[in-house]
């Protein structure tokens, strides 16, 4: 569980965000510290606020969509849109490990895993991937390049 809280701790610092706690109460700003007790946001004033993690409903992030992340390495989506580049990945029944260059190994259950890119994705078809990405798959699928023979 711990490291999954690191996890957590390294991808989150510095993206702008806004938690919510249970009794209705948000913070927007810089997340710059998610702990396994609290999570601290640095407000546009720079004052750092503290929220215990107890109380904690949401934590929502601001809108990525148009960012196209890098195309210089092998990624592994996960189902709540985060996106881990990996060196060896290696996928099991129950779990799915993937050694990253800034997280060390990571141990995930497959069920968190939506899809795994196996080689650099040329320029030309980021789009393609992206829409196929938006759609609802229930089944396992195995994408291949069609070769020009």
């Amino acid at each position: 569980m711990m490291l999954v809280w690191k996890w957590i701790a390294v991808s989150l610092c510095l993206m702008n965000g806004e938690v919510t706690t249970l009794s209705g109460d948000s913070s927007a700003g810089s997340i710059v510290n998610v702990s396994a007790d609290r999570v601290d946001v640095r407000t546009d004033d720079g004052k750092v606020t503290s929220v215990p993690l107890s109380d904690v409903l949401e934590i929502m992030f601001a809108d990525h969509a148009s960012v196209v992340p890098a195309a210089s390495e092998t990624d592994l989506l996960l189902f709540d849109g985060t996106q881990i580049s990996w060196s060896d990945l290696n996928a099991g029944a129950e779990t799915v490990t993937a050694d990253t260059k800034n997280l060390g190994r990571l141990e995930l259950p497959r069920s968190a895993v939506r899809s795994v890119l196996l080689k650099t994705l040329p320029e030309e078809w980021r789009g393609q991937w992206a829409a196929f990405l938006k759609r609802h798959n229930s089944k396992d699928m195995l994408i291949i390049e069609k070769r020009d023979n």
